[in-house]
């Protein structure tokens, strides 16, 4: 189906999507990873730790 006719869009008209970064940190067993955790940015070690997955 095209999403343009589906929302009544025109030539012209403009479409804002907001779209949030997926999260995967959940996924994986960090304890089993360690060299991966110690790779990650700094960042994303404090999301993980969070996570209680360090």
């Amino acid at each position: 189906m095209d999403k343009t006719k589906e929302l009544g869009l025109n030539d012209g008209d403009y479409l804002l999507v907001k779209a949030k970064k997926a999260k995967w940190y959940h996924l994986l067993n960090w304890e089993e990873m360690k060299n991966a955790y110690n790779m990650l940015p700094e960042d994303v070690k404090k999301e993980v730790d969070e996570l209680n997955y360090k």
